[in-house]
Parts: structure tokens; C-alpha cells; sequence
């Protein structure tokens, strides 16, 4: 029976020393897999968005977006606004005459000549984030047409601000103004009402500075002709996990990478059991020994 009791502790023993190991090697191995597998899988989002890079494209010049494929309508029923030089634009459809295409969340037509496509998704296609303010002097009105005789759609206070700047258009100059450029713009009036229209561009004032779009292929080779740039020796070349390493022939670093704590623990789980099984068989040889001393 006592036989039985030690054979029963050591049993339990190893299967402490295997689960020691297993929680220690195996979490780690199991994060190693992970990391793996989520790398791969950012590359394949990745590769899925850039695989949609030609539907992109750049404005070569100041242009008519029109709500229809007839250019030669120019009344203001026909014309949104005019589409900013260096700015992107995703074509949705094309024929040698006309590109559909949005931009912002806008969706109209534009002339084939003006667009060239690009093989790049730009991060910054549309102007975004330009406010306006009123000037102080007097109010004005949004109107339904960058013309001065169109219909009011609401009035605006002298330094009223909630106002964002969405595109520009060339227009006629009311009656009291010398420019002929109106804006298209989205004003917040309260938390529940937005409304879309043309402003004058003499009665408002643009707070922020619209610079052109100045972004190039990411990818673009680089000018062999430039001034080489002489890399800083201090700096670690590879950082980067590399994606064809094999994780089974890399137990070393496996182990390596178990914190000091699971170490710790590790040591005592295998060390405290391989005590008790010596100090079990000592007790029991010595048990033998006096009994046969006593026969």
C-alpha cells in the first residue's frame, strides 16, 4: 500500500513538471502564433485595400462637377461646384467622354480630360476641416444657386460661424460685390437642423488656409539623379519581425522569451516535486533498511 503512495506521488509529480512546462513554453509558443497570424492577416486587409487604387484620381485643373453628362448645360440647375486643382476624386465609371466620380460624398460628372488616374489611394483626397465665419459688418443669406436673384434658404447673423467650406464655384457677382466666386458650404443651425447651400464669398471670411494637394505615390521611384541620403549607422537596419521564419526550429528563443517570474515559478514547480520524490525514496529505502536490521 505505502508502495502504491509513492508510485501515486511520483505520478503526480511529473504531471506538475508537464504542466509547469506546458503553461510556461506553451503560452509562449501560442503568442508567437498569434503575433504571426495577425501580421498576415493585417497584410491581406492591406493588399484587399490597395487593390482598389485605380479608382482614384487626380484633378488637373479647376472643373465643373455636373449633376448630368450635358456639359453644354451650364445653368447652375447642372453645375454643383467646381472641383479644386491637385484634389482627388474616386471615378466610378468613364468612357472617353465623361468620368463619373465623387468626391467628398458628392457624386457627379466630369469632363475625361480633366481627371488623370492614379495608382495610389491618397489619405487626404478632399478639403476637409475649413470653417467660415460671417464678417461682422452686416449678415447674409444661403441661397439654392451661387446667383444673387436665387432663392433664400436661410439668413446668417453677423460673426455667425458654424459654417463648413465644401468647394468653390465661379459664378455671376451680385449687384453690390466685385468677385465672382461663391462657396458651397454646410451650416449647423441647432442640433437637429443642417442645411446645404452657396454663400457669397464677400460677406464670409475663410479661417483656415487651402493650400494645394501636394501628395505623390507612396511607391513612385525615386530619383536616381538626387543627393544620396547617408543612413545613420546607429540606427538598427531591421526591426521587423521577419514573416518566413519557422517557429518549430526556434525553441531557443521560445524559452528565451518566458518573463523572470515564469521562470521562477517554473524553477520551483520543477525542483520542489524532484525534492519530495529523492526524499520519498530515501524515506522508504531507510524504512526497508531497518526493518530487515530488525528481522
Amino acid at each position: 500500500m505505502k508502495n502504491k503512495n509513492v508510485f501515486a506521488v511520483i505520478i503526480g509529480s511529473v504531471l506538475i513538471i508537464g504542466l509547469a512546462l506546458f503553461l510556461a513554453v506553451g503560452s509562449s509558443f501560442i503568442k508567437k502564433i498569434c503575433i504571426k497570424t495577425d501580421t498576415n492577416l493585417n497584410k491581406l486587409a492591406v493588399s484587399a485595400e490597395q487593390s482598389d487604387t485605380s479608382s482614384y484620381g487626380r484633378i488637373l485643373e479647376n472643373c465643373r462637377l455636373y449633376k448630368t453628362q450635358n456639359f453644354e448645360d451650364q445653368s447652375f440647375e447642372n453645375i454643383l461646384f467646381d472641383l479644386p486643382k491637385t484634389y482627388f476624386v474616386t471615378i466610378l465609371e468613364e468612357t472617353e467622354s465623361f468620368k463619373k466620380v465623387r468626391y467628398n460624398s458628392y457624386i457627379g460628372f466630369v469632363e475625361t480630360g480633366k481627371i488623370e488616374k492614379v495608382g495610389f489611394i491618397p489619405q487626404n483626397p478632399y478639403i476637409a476641416g475649413v470653417k467660415i465665419k460671417v464678417k461682422p459688418e452686416n449678415g447674409t443669406v444661403l441661397k439654392f444657386a451661387p446667383v444673387g436673384d436665387s432663392e433664400n434658404i436661410t439668413y446668417l447673423n453677423p460673426n455667425e460661424e458654424n459654417i463648413d467650406y465644401i468647394a468653390s464655384v465661379e459664378s455671376i457677382a451680385p449687384s453690390d460685390g466685385t468677385s465672382k466666386i461663391w462657396y458651397y458650404v454646410c451650416i449647423s443651425k441647432g442640433p437637429t437642423t443642417v442645411n446645404f447651400g452657396y454663400i457669397y464669398s464677400e460677406r464670409v471670411k475663410i479661417l483656415h488656409t487651402i493650400s494645394e494637394n501636394t501628395e505623390v505615390d507612396p511607391n513612385a521611384v525615386v530619383d536616381t539623379d538626387a543627393t544620396p541620403i547617408v543612413p545613420d549607422t546607429n540606427i538598427p537596419t531591421d526591426t521587423t519581425i521577419n514573416d518566413t521564419q519557422n517557429i518549430e526550429t526556434n525553441s531557443d528563443n521560445i524559452v528565451s522569451d518566458i518573463n523572470p517570474t515564469a521562470k521562477t515559478v517554473l524553477i520551483i514547480l520543477l525542483v520542489l516535486p524532484t525534492i519530495l520524490i529523492f526524499v520519498l525514496l530515501y524515506l522508504q529505502s531507510k524504512k526497508k533498511i531497518s526493518v530487515k536490521s530488525t528481522e
